[in-house]
C-alpha cells in the first residue's frame, strides 16, 4: 500500500510540475507584461487577446500555491510576476474591486464587477501573501473583500448579488 501511494504522490508531482513548465514556457507575456490572453491548440499566442481578471487570478494563484509547497524559487518569481501585474491593471483603485478584462496592454477594457472575479482575486493575493509576505497583497485582498461586502452584500435575504456595472450600480 505504501509502495502504491508514493508512486501516486510522485505522480501528481509529475503532472503538477508539466503544467506548471507549460504555463511557464508558453503563458508569458515579454511583450506587453504579465501573461498572454490567449494560446491555441498549436500553442499559438494570439499577442492582441485581452486578458481576464479570473485566468490571471488562477495564474496568481497556481505559481504562489506551487511555492508553498515546494519552495522553488522559479516559482515565486513567476508568482511575482502575475502579482505585479494583477495589481497593477487589474485593481480598480477608484472604484475598488477588479475589472473583468483588460487589453493586451493593460488597459482596462471591460470593467464591469464579477464577484467571481473578485472572489478569485482574494483568493489568489492571499496565497502569494503567504508565499511572500508582500503585506500589500494582503491589504489589496483585504480592500476586495471590503468592497465587495460594501456594495454587493444583500441584506434581505443575506447573500451577495454577481454584477455590477464599473461603478457597482
Amino acid at each position: 500500500m505504501r509502495d502504491k501511494i508514493t508512486w501516486l504522490k510522485q505522480q501528481a508531482e509529475q503532472e503538477l510540475s508539466k503544467i506548471l513548465d507549460y504555463w511557464a514556457l508558453y503563458a508569458v507575456d515579454n511583450k506587453n507584461g504579465g501573461f498572454v490572453g490567449r494560446i491555441d491548440e498549436d500553442n499559438i499566442v494570439d499577442e492582441q487577446a485581452a486578458k481576464g481578471s479570473v485566468l490571471n487570478a488562477r495564474i496568481l494563484w497556481s505559481f504562489s500555491s506551487a511555492y508553498n509547497y515546494n519552495k522553488n524559487d522559479a516559482h515565486l518569481a513567476l508568482a511575482t510576476r502575475a502579482y505585479e501585474y494583477f495589481a497593477a491593471h487589474f485593481v480598480d483603485e477608484q472604484n475598488g474591486g477588479v475589472y473583468w478584462t483588460v487589453s493586451y496592454s493593460g488597459e482596462p477594457r471591460e470593467g464591469k464587477k464579477q464577484i467571481y472575479a473578485c472572489a478569485f482575486a482574494i483568493y489568489a493575493l492571499s496565497e502569494y501573501y503567504i508565499a511572500s509576505r508582500h503585506q500589500p497583497a494582503k491589504d489589496l485582498a483585504t480592500g476586495i473583500f471590503k468592497s465587495i461586502v460594501e456594495h454587493a452584500h444583500d441584506p434581505a435575504h443575506g447573500g451577495f448579488y454577481e454584477a455590477f456595472s464599473i461603478d457597482w450600480q
